[in-house]
């Protein structure tokens, strides 16, 4: 879903700020003919070796590889400052996998809802600051929790240049929050989408799509 609702052009410079294992990736270069140039970024070097091994099994040419740390990536490497589009699937405590994963939730924290929303807000604030005025990015997370999807959301409008925008939502969905607990958060986030399992007979997701405006 992310993939889809970045929509890649042939051509197109795209960042997958957290890459690895590779499905997303791959299926961008996909969506891209192949064509342009898709950075795959990822600070686990043992989640990019199967990011390479996916890549190469599926015969995609147009990847780059790169390991950095999402929040303060450079683009000093490439011979342009900035991407046509950014993807953020974001690391996250992961409460959508629990029918696949039980022990998700033996092991949730709310200190690690936290932590990690730290995290998101810092590489989707990154991923605006390197795409283009009129770029898109995607941001997504497979898990309900708000602190990690509608506040990151929230936070990034506050801070970067960017406006949430429609997309096109494969699935049943239900629109975003703009309350949870004692905070309020842009209107706008309304318009991002949740993925109930008992909706779709899947996992859990959200997602939302921006556009950098400066």
């Amino acid at each position: 879903m992310p993939a889809l609702a970045l929509d890649p052009q042939p051509g197109d410079r795209v960042w997958d700020s957290c890459a690895a294992p590779g499905s997303k990736t791959t299926q961008l270069s996909a969506m891209m003919d192949d064509r342009g140039v898709v950075v795959g970024n990822d600070n686990n070097l043992g989640r990019l070796s199967s990011l390479r091994h996916n890549a190469e099994r599926l015969g995609v040419t147009n990847l780059v590889v790169t390991k950095q740390d999402g929040r303060n990536y450079s683009l000093k490497p490439f011979d342009f400052d900035s991407f046509d589009r950014a993807i953020v699937d974001a690391p996250c405590s992961c409460e959508g996998t629990i029918r696949k994963n039980p022990t998700t939730l033996e092991e949730w924290t709310l200190e690690h809802v936290h932590s990690v929303a730290a995290v998101q807000k810092g590489i989707l604030s990154r991923a605006v600051q390197a795409t283009k005025p009129g770029g898109t990015v995607v941001y997504s997370t497979c898990t309900f929790a708000p602190e990690e999807n509608e506040a990151v959301v929230d936070h990034v409008l506050e801070t970067e240049d960017c406006e949430v925008v429609d997309l096109d939502c494969p699935l049943d969905s239900v629109s975003g929050v703009t309350e949870w607990e004692d905070d309020s958060y842009d209107p706008s986030v309304e318009r991002t989408h949740r993925i109930y399992p008992h909706l779709n007979d899947t996992g859990g997701f959200y997602c939302a799509k921006l556009e950098v405006t400066a």
